[in-house]
């Protein structure tokens, strides 16, 4: 499942309907090594929202469903790739 596509919910909502689930594990995410400049924006968008945004909405379905049960938990991993590089260059 590509949980940096806008709409993911529903599918991961209908594929753990009938899983008893006690802890959730976002570990989505991924980073683009190299001059930020000359990435495309599209790439970056779909990075954030990878990044960002799938965390946010499972965070708040799995959430609202662990709230509901008063037990649980939530781990969010962040990935960041990094390397020593300018902005503006290689």
């Amino acid at each position: 499942m590509d949980v940096s596509q806008e709409g993911f919910i529903p599918k991961l909502a209908a594929l753990t309907k009938d899983l008893d689930i006690g802890l959730v594990v976002s570990n989505a995410g991924t980073g683009n090594p190299g001059a930020f400049l000359k990435l495309g924006r599209q790439l970056l968008e779909e990075t954030l929202r990878l990044n960002t945004m799938s965390h946010l909405d499972i965070a708040h379905y799995f959430g609202r469903k662990l709230a509901e049960r008063k037990r649980g938990g939530l781990i969010l991993v962040g990935q960041w790739v990094r390397k020593r590089r300018s902005l503006y260059g290689e």
